[in-house]
């Protein structure tokens, strides 16, 4: 049986690449915690302002709620993670110089499991009961919560030995 674990920013790293403000425009920012697959492109207008850290980050921490994380996380997890997500391209920029910022994919996680023992989501005291999550699932939005993320612990085994930076992973007990 797997264990699950909450996929978050490491919000002690304050020399890591992160968001720091957004201009959504019209978009709506909560197409990504929908479970559903995206179809189309973001709007050329909408822009995710990143700031300058001392280093890249692996999961780049940001007030959106969406998973947007580094091109060697994305090639670590995609064998087991390619059928429950969907890749796109974010509207990265860096605040000073308004240039792209490379390197980063947008995780649209359309798979949605139901799985909490409680019908509150709160993370510290989150709990899972595995047996309700398919074996062959290992990255998936709880569908008890719009933007909470679980991956299994076949996934946070590759995360920590390849020692992706800016990843917290919180045990679901």
């Amino acid at each position: 049986m797997s264990n699950y674990y909450v996929l978050a920013h490491d919000a002690s790293r304050d020399d890591l690449e992160a968001v720091s403000s957004y201009e959504l425009h019209t978009f709506d920012l909560t197409v990504f915690w929908s479970g559903r697959r995206f179809n189309g492109s973001v709007p050329k207008d909408v822009r995710v302002w990143v700031t300058e850290g001392d280093r890249p980050s692996d999961f780049l921490g940001n007030p959106l709620s969406w998973p947007i994380v580094s091109e060697r996380f994305w090639r670590l997890v995609q064998p087991l993670a390619e059928n429950t997500c969907q890749v796109i391209d974010p509207p990265l920029y860096y605040e000073t110089s308004e240039e792209p910022v490379a390197g980063y994919r947008l995780l649209n996680v359309t798979r949605s499991v139901k799985a909490s023992l409680s019908r509150e989501v709160s993370i510290p005291t989150l709990q899972l009961e595995p047996k309700r999550v398919p074996r062959n699932v290992h990255l998936f939005r709880l569908a008890e919560s719009r933007t909470v993320i679980i991956v299994s612990s076949a996934l946070v085994e590759l995360i920590t030995q390849k020692g992706l930076e800016g990843v917290a992973l919180i045990d679901c007990g």
